[in-house]
C-alpha cells in the first residue's frame, strides 16, 4: 500500500511584471521613451512613460508625498529588471487620480523602490483609461 500523499497548502498567486530601470541621463540618450514632469496635488514628480513596462509604478517617496494610504492594498507582485533580478513588491495604490487637462485618469500604481523616477506609467496608460469609461 502506498503512503498517503502530502498536499501542500495553496499559495497566493504571484503576478510578474517587467520594468526597465534607467537613469534620467540614460533616458535622454535612449531617445525612444518619454519623460517629463507631472503635477499631482500641485507637487511636481518626474515621470517616465515606458512602453516596456507591464505595470505602472510609484516610488515610496512619491506615495508618501501624495498621502496615498487610503488607496493602499496588499499584493504579491514580482517585477523583473534587465539584470534578471526579481524584486518583490507588496503594495499597490488603487485608483490613484492622475489629472491632465482637467480630466481624471485613475491608475493603479505598484510601489517599487528601485525607481530612478517618481512615477513610471505604462506607455498605453491613456488607452487603458479610455477603455475603462
Amino acid at each position: 500500500m502506498a503512503p498517503p500523499r502530502q498536499v501542500s497548502a495553496p499559495q497566493k498567486s504571484v503576478s510578474v511584471g517587467r520594468a526597465y530601470i534607467m537613469s534620467k541621463k540614460e533616458v535622454l540618450n535612449f531617445g525612444v521613451v518619454v519623460i517629463g514632469t507631472l503635477f499631482l496635488n500641485s507637487k511636481p514628480f518626474s515621470v517616465l512613460f515606458d512602453s516596456g513596462a507591464m505595470q505602472s509604478c510609484i516610488s515610496t517617496r512619491a506615495a508618501l508625498l501624495l498621502n496615498l494610504e487610503g488607496n493602499k492594498r496588499e499584493v504579491n507582485y514580482n517585477i523583473g529588471i534587465p539584470n534578471r533580478h526579481i524584486t518583490k513588491c507588496s503594495t499597490l495604490y488603487k485608483d490613484v487620480p492622475i489629472m491632465i487637462g482637467g480630466k481624471r485618469f485613475p491608475r493603479d500604481l505598484i510601489q517599487f523602490d528601485l525607481l530612478k523616477f517618481d512615477i513610471i506609467l505604462r506607455m498605453n496608460w491613456l488607452t487603458d483609461a479610455r477603455s475603462q469609461r
